[in-house]
C-alpha cells in the first residue's frame, strides 16, 4: 500500500508488546477479554441519552463504570447519530518521564460487517497513521462477551508527543462499533534488540526504474531495529541487497521493493538480515499476482431524507453537481483513466438542477453527461421494487428517457444501492426502455438476507417471457466500502478516502483468489463520507498518484456503463443465463405506513385508469405534465427511504417528524395530483346531482359487475334503469350507497344509467343469517368466538375451502409483539359481534366487531353479491400506538391439499422457490394483486387491494446481519398465507408507530380446476381498476371506444394520448405461460399500427397480428 510519511511513528501489534523496561502508569479497565467493568451494558439503545456529551476520562478521578462506555460507537452507527465520537484520557506526565510510550488498546471484539478503524488525536494533533480493527463475530457479543473476537493494538509514541503536566489522548473511529477490554498505558525505558524476522510479500506489482517490483514487508520480531542493517532478498538467482538505517529512530518493519520480472507461478525466496556478526535469515515463498484493473464507479448514494431533511438533501445534490463538474474540468488534462467522472446515482436532482441552473450552467452540464462524465443511470430514485406496480416501473425510467432522448445522451443502465433484492418484472421494463446492464451495490449487512449470495458473479438476467435479458452485476462490496462519516475536509492526498483504505481493497482481492473469481477485472462502487455523500475532491490525483507507482492493481476511474459494456465485450458469451425472481428483502418497511401506502397503491390504478380514459374523452388535452408530475409523486413514495435515521431511536424528534410528514406528501400529492387530472378529463361531460350515471370501463374486455353510487349520487332516488328505460337490480346499502348489476360493459367504453324516484328492482338469491351468507354459488360461516371465517364453499366443488385444523379460519386476525414471531402470539378470543348489514337480495354484508389486540377495535366487512363467485372482505383496524417492535396480519389457511402457491407480480407470475434465484427473500413476498393456491381440481384466488406483503406459513420475521439464520434459504410447499398488514420492526429509517383507522380490503374467488392466468388477471385487475361511475350531462354523448384489442391472455396494462398528439400509445402483456397472438384495430382516426417502445418512437409497421 502506498503510505504518505509522517513525522509520528507508528508500532502496531496484535496481543503482545515489542518494549522492555516497561513502567505501567494507568490502565482503564481490566484485560479479562470482557466488558463487566465499564458503563452502559446492555443499554446500547440509549447510547444517546447516556453519553450526549463527549466522553472525557480523567485518570484518578473519573470510575470506568460510571464514566467509560463499553461500546464505542462510529460513523455507521445509526442509532448513535452515524458520526465519529471521540473518547478521550486526560492524564499527568513527569518531566522526562521516558523516551517512548506505549498505548495499548484491548478489544472484546468490533462489529462483524465494518470493523472500524481507530486514529488517535495527542494533544489536539492528530496521529496520522491509524490501525484496521479485525471483523468480529456479530452482535451477539453485545450480550455474551464470551463470543467475541479479542484483539490488541499496541501504539508506541514519542516523549516528544507530550507534555511535562496535563496531557490528552482521544481514541477516535470510523467505521461501526468496538468493544472495549481495556486500555493501558506505559513508559518505555528501553527496546529489545530483533530476533527474528517476520516477512510477507504485499499484493500488487509496482513501478521502479528497472521495470516491474513486488514488494517485501519486512516485520523485526522480538525486539526493534535501533543500528544500521543490510538485508537482501535472494530468489530464482537474483539478489536484492538495501542498507537500512534507523536514523536515531526504531523501526518495526520495513518495506521494500524488489524489481523482479512478471510470474504466474510461486518462487522460494530468501530474507537475510545483517548487522554486525548478528545474521537472521528467513524462507518465504513469492506467490504470484494477478494483474487485476480495478474500475472505480464514483457515486453519492441518493438517499430521500434520512442523513438530512429531504430540501436539504436536494439542495446539496444539486450543489454536488456542480462541484462534480469542477473536477471534471480541473482534470480534463489528466490520463484517462484518472479523469473524473461522477454518478448522481438517479434523475431527482438532475430534474432539480435543470430546473433552477442558469442556461450557461445547463449547457455545461449536458456536456458532461454527452461526454459520459457525469453518468446518468436510468433510475429517478433508488426504487424498492417489490411494491412498484408495473406501470411504476416505466415511469421509474421515463424521466432518464425523456433527458435522452432531449439531449441526445444515451442511457443504457441501471445502477441500484443499499437496497436488496429486486423484481424479477424490472427485466423486461429496463429491456424495453434500452437498458443493457444493471449494477447493484446493496448494503452492507442490514437485514439483507442472503443478497449476496451473487456478489460478483455476474450474469445476465432473463426476463420471464424468455425474450429479454439485462446483464446483471452485484458488486461484492457493496456501495459503502469507503464510507466514513466525519470528513468534512479533504486537502490532498493525505485525505483521500481510497489510498487510506486501499489495504481493504487488497483484502477483497485476496478473497475473490480463494474463490477462484475468473476475471482480472473488478467494479468497485468509490462513495465517501456517508449516504448522500459528496464528489470526492482528492480521486483524480489519488488514481494518477496510484498509477505513476503501481502497475497492478491498475485503477481506473470508469463509469457504470462504460464498465459493463467492457466487460460484457470480453466475457459476455461466458456467462450464465438466469430467471427468476429476485424477491427483494427491505419492502416490509412499506407495512410500517399502511395508510399511505395503500394510498399510493389504489392511486397507481387510479391513475392508470386516468389515462384510459383521457384516451377515451380528451386526448389532445395537453395533460403529459400533469400526469408525468403525478407518476413521479407515486413512485417517490415507494422509493427506498422513508424517514430519518432516527426514526425509531427519537420518533418524535423535529429531525424525524419532518421527514416522516415529507415522506407522507408524496402520497397525499399524487393522489391530489391524479384527482386534479380526472377532474379536468370529465369537466365536459360531468355534472353532479344530473341523475344520470356513466359506467366507464377502462379495460380491453366487457365488464360486468357490482356499481356503488355515493349517496350524492344517488339522490335521485333508488330506481336505477338503462336509458332505454329497462330497469336493472338494485340496492339501498346500510352505508347509504347504491347498488346496482352492471351488464357486459363495453371495452373501452361505456353504458349510461337513469337514477330516479321509485322502489328498486329487487332480485338475487343472496341470503344472510346471523353468522352466515350464500349467494346460491358461494356460501361462508362465521366462528363465533374469532370472527373468521370457518367454511368457504362453492358450487361444483365438493370441499370446505377453509383449513381449520389448527382452530383458524380466513382473515383470522394475529398480532405478534417484539420481533419473534413463535413468542406473544395474541389473537381474538370471544366478544365477538355480528351484525347484518345488508341482507340481500343483491349485496349481503355481514358487519363483524371485536376487541383485539393492539387495536381500539377490529371491524370486519364480508359481502357476497349476488352472480358472482367472490367474497369481499374489509377490516378495519381502529390501530393503538405501540413503540415496541409489532406485527398485525390477516391469515387465510386454505384447505386445497397439495395446492400450489402463485404471486402475482409485475410482469411475472412467480411460484415460491421453482421462480425464485438463489439468494432471494423467502420470508415474505410483495404481491402485485394477487396470490393463487390450487391443485389440479380447485382452488382459490386473492387479491388484495391495499396491502402488498405476504408471508407464508410458518412465519419469520428475519433478521440483522448478513446470511442471518433467521432468513429462510428454502421454502417447504404450504397452502396457508397472512397478509402481514403491519409492523414497526426495523431500527431506522422506517415509521416507529401507526395509529387510527386503517383499511384493508381483499377479494376471495374460489374457482374449479387448476389456476387459469387469464381469469385470475382479469379479476384481480377489475378489482384494483374497477367500474367507474360518473355522473354525467345527460345531453353529453357515451364515451368513444378508441381501440379493440383481442388475443387469449393478452391485457392492457397501459392506454394514454401519445406526447405528439398523433396516435395512442398502448402497452400489450401476454399474462400467460403460453405464446399469443393480438390483434388491435383503431375505431376513430387512428387506424395505422406500429410497434413502439417506453419512448414512443415508431419502430415497425404492424400490419397484422403480434406475435408475443
Amino acid at each position: 500500500m502506498i503510505r504518505v510519511n509522517w513525522t509520528l511513528l507508528l508500532i502496531v501489534s496484535v496481543c503482545c508488546s515489542l518494549a522492555c523496561a516497561v513502567e505501567p502508569l494507568w490502565t482503564v479497565g481490566v484485560k479479562d477479554q470482557a466488558y463487566a467493568e465499564f458503563a452502559g451494558v446492555g443499554q446500547v439503545e440509549q447510547y444517546p441519552q447516556l453519553f450526549g456529551t463527549p466522553v472525557v476520562f480523567e485518570i484518578g478521578k473519573s470510575q470506568s463504570r460510571a464514566d467509560w462506555p463499553f461500546i464505542h460507537p462510529s460513523t455507521s452507527d445509526a442509532w448513535a447519530g452515524s458520526r465519529s465520537h471521540a473518547f478521550t484520557i486526560q492524564f499527568d506526565l513527569a518531566p522526562d518521564q521516558a523516551p517512548w510510550y506505549e498505548l495499548a488498546i484491548h478489544l472484546v471484539s468490533a462489529q462483524g460487517a465494518a470493523p472500524p478503524e481507530i486514529s488517535l488525536m495527542i494533544n489536539g494533533q492528530p496521529f496520522k497513521q491509524t490501525v484496521k480493527t479485525q471483523a468480529g463475530p456479530g452482535d451477539a457479543v453485545l450480550a455474551d462477551p464470551s463470543r467475541g473476537r479479542p484483539q490488541s493494538y499496541s501504539f508506541l509514541l514519542s516523549s516528544a508527543a507530550f507534555v511535562s503536566g496535563i496531557n490528552r489522548v482521544a481514541i477516535q473511529t470510523q467505521g461501526s462499533w468496538l468493544l472495549y477490554d481495556a486500555i493501558e498505558f506505559r513508559a518505555i525505558h528501553e527496546t529489545q534488540k530483533v530476533t527474528g524476522l517476520k516477512t510477507r510479500v504485499l499484493p500488487g506489482w509496482f513501478k521502479t526504474q528497472n521495470g516491474l517490483a513486488r514488494k517485501f514487508h519486512v516485520a523485526f520480531a522480538g525486539g526493534y531495529l535501533t543500528q544500521p542493517a543490510v538485508i537482501k532478498i535472494m530468489w530464482q538467482n537474483e539478489t536484492h541487497a538495501q542498507v537500512l538505517d534507523p536514523n536515531h529512530e526504531v523501526l518495526s518493519h520495513t518495506d521494500i521493493l524488489v524489481p523482479m520480472s512478471y510470474t504466474e507461478t510461486s518462487m522460494p525466496a530468501t530474507v537475510a538480515l545483517t548487522q554486525g556478526d548478528l545474521q537472521i535469515t528467513e524462507a518465504v515463498t513469492i506467490e504470484p499476482y494477478r494483474k487485476w484493473e480495478i474500475h472505480l464507479v464514483h457515486q453519492t448514494h441518493l438517499d430521500i431524507g434520512y442523513t438530512h431533511p429531504q430540501p436539504d438533501v436536494l439542495a446539496l445534490q444539486v450543489r454536488q453537481l456542480y462541484e462534480a463538474m469542477d473536477l471534471i474540468d480541473a482534470s480534463k488534462d489528466y490520463p484517462p483513466e484518472a479523469r473524473f467522472k461522477w454518478h448522481p446515482e438517479g434523475m431527482w436532482a438532475v430534474d432539480e438542477f435543470l430546473r433552477t441552473a442558469s442556461a450557461e450552467e445547463k449547457a455545461r452540464f449536458i456536456e458532461a453527461t454527452r461526454n459520459q462524465d457525469i453518468h446518468l443511470d436510468v433510475m429517478y430514485a433508488q426504487a424498492m421494487s417489490g411494491i412498484y406496480s408495473e406501470e411504476e416501473l416505466f415511469e421509474l425510467m421515463a424521466d432518464a428517457k425523456r433527458y435522452e432522448r432531449q439531449y441526445g445522451v444515451t442511457i443504457d443502465s441501471a445502477m441500484q444501492s443499499d437496497v436488496p433484492g429486486y423484481t424479477w418484472g424490472l427485466v423486461p421494463a429496463l429491456a424495453q426502455a434500452g437498458v443493457k446492464y444493471i449494477s447493484v451495490g446493496p448494503n452492507s449487512g442490514h437485514r439483507i438476507g442472503h443478497t449476496y449470495e451473487w456478489a460478483d458473479k455476474p450474469f445476465y438476467w432473463v426476463s420471464p417471457s424468455g425474450k429479454e435479458k439485462v446483464l446483471f452485476w452485484m458488486c461484492g462490496k457493496g456501495y459503502s466500502m469507503f464510507l466514513r462519516s466525519g470528513v468534512a475536509q479533504y486537502h490532498g492526498l493525505a485525505d483521500s478516502q481510497l489510498l487510506k483504505y486501499f489495504d481493504e481493497v487488497y483484502r477483497y482481492l485476496d478473497e475473490l483468489e480463494q474463490k477462484d473469481y475468473p476475471y482480472d477485472m473488478l467494479m468497485l462502487r468509490y462513495a465517501i463520507g456517508s449516504d448522500n455523500g459528496p464528489p470526492d475532491p482528492t480521486l483524480s490525483d489519488a488514481v494518477k498518484y496510484w498509477n505513476e507507482r503501481v502497475a497492478y492493481p491498475k485503477l481506473i476511474i470508469t463509469t457504470n456503463s462504460t464498465f459493463l459494456k467492457t466487460f460484457e465485450q470480453a466475457h459476455g458469451d461466458t456467462l450464465p443465463e438466469l430467471r427468476g425472481d429476485f424477491t427483494p428483502y427491505w419492502e416490509d418497511g412499506a407495512a410500517s405506513t399502511a395508510a399511505d401506502t395503500s394510498m399510493n397503491r389504489r392511486t397507481a390504478e387510479r391513475l392508470v385508469q386516468t389515462q384510459a380514459l383521457w384516451s377515451m374523452l380528451q386526448p389532445k388535452l395537453p395533460l403529459h405534465e400533469k400526469v408525468d408530475a403525478a407518476w413521479e409523486k407515486l413512485i417517490m413514495y415507494d422509493e427506498h427511504t422513508w424517514g430519518a435515521w432516527n426514526s425509531i431511536s427519537a420518533p418524535d424528534d423535529d429531525f424525524a417528524v419532518q421527514q416522516a410528514e415529507y415522506k407522507q406528501r408524496f402520497a397525499l400529492d399524487g393522489k391530489a395530483k391524479t384527482d386534479a387530472i380526472l377532474t379536468e378529463i370529465l369537466a365536459g361531460c360531468a355534472k353532479e346531482g344530473s341523475g344520470v350515471v356513466e359506467v366507464v370501463n377502462t379495460h380491453a374486455r366487457a365488464q360486468t359487475g357490482l356499481v356503488r353510487l355515493t349517496a350524492e349520487q344517488s339522490t335521485a332516488g333508488d330506481r336505477v334503469a338503462m336509458t332505454s328505460g329497462r330497469a336493472v337490480v338494485s340496492q339501498r346499502l346500510a352505508s347509504g350507497e347504491l347498488a346496482f348489476w352492471a351488464q357486459d360493459v363495453p371495452p373501452f367504453g361505456s353504458q349510461r344509467y337513469v337514477i330516479g324516484p321509485g322502489q328498486p328492482t329487487r332480485a338475487g338469491k343472496v341470503k344472510a343469517g346471523a353468522y352466515s351468507l350464500d349467494n346460491g354459488r358461494v356460501s361462508l360461516t362465521i366462528n363465533r368466538e374469532t370472527g373468521a371465517i370457518k367454511s368457504l364453499t362453492c358450487a361444483g366443488i365438493n370441499a370446505n375451502l377453509v383449513d381449520a385444523s389448527q382452530g383458524r379460519g380466513l382473515n383470522d386476525y394475529l398480532y405478534i409483539l417484539e420481533r419473534d414471531a413463535d413468542k406473544n402470539r395474541l389473537r381474538i378470543s370471544g366478544q365477538v359481534a355480528v351484525t347484518v348489514e345488508d341482507a340481500g337480495p343483491l349485496v349481503g354484508t355481514l358487519r363483524v366487531e371485536c376487541p383485539a389486540p393492539g387495536t381500539h377495535t377490529l371491524t370486519r366487512r364480508i359481502c357476497l353479491v349476488d352472480g358472482a363467485d367472490t367474497v369481499t372482505l374489509t377490516n378495519i383496524v381502529d390501530k393503538r400506538q405501540e413503540r415496541r417492535p409489532e406485527s398485525v396480519s390477516f391469515g387465510f389457511p386454505f384447505n386445497v391439499p397439495g395446492g400450489i402457491m402463485k404471486i402475482d407480480t409485475p410482469f411475472a407470475v412467480v411460484q415460491p422457490e421453482k421462480d425464485q434465484l438463489p439468494g432471494a427473500n423467502r420470508n415474505f413476498f410483495c404481491v402485485q394483486r394477487w396470490v393463487d393456491v390450487s391443485n389440479a381440481d380447485y382452488g382459490v384466488t386473492w387479491v388484495s387491494l391495499d396491502a402488498p406483503i405476504a408471508q407464508w406459513d410458518p412465519m419469520t420475521f428475519g433478521g440483522v446481519g448478513r446470511d442471518s439464520a433467521l432468513f429462510r434459504r428454502r421454502l417447504e410447499p404450504t397452502q396457508t398465507f397472512h397478509s402481514w398488514v403491519m409492523n414497526n420492526h426495523w431500527e431506522t429509517n422506517y415509521k416507529a408507530d401507526q395509529q387510527g383507522k386503517i383499511s384493508f380490503a381483499y377479494v376471495l374467488c374460489p374457482h374449479k380446476g387448476d389456476l387459469d392466468q387469464t381469469a385470475a388477471q382479469a379479476l384481480a385487475r377489475s378489482v384494483h381498476q374497477p367500474l367507474m361511475a360518473v355522473s354525467v350531462n345527460p345531453n353529453r354523448a357515451t364515451f368513444k371506444q378508441p381501440l379493440t384489442v383481442h388475443g387469449k391472455g393478452v391485457v392492457v396494462s397501459m392506454l394514454r394520448p401519445a406526447r405528439d398528439k398523433k396516435g395512442l400509445i398502448v402497452r400489450l402483456f401476454n399474462v400467460t405461460d403460453q405464446a399469443t397472438q393480438a390483434t388491435v384495430q383503431g375505431l376513430t382516426r387512428h387506424k395505422q399500427l406500429w410497434l413502439s417502445n417506453p419512448m414512443e418512437d415508431r419502430l415497425e409497421r404492424l400490419d397484422g397480428p403480434l406475435d408475443m
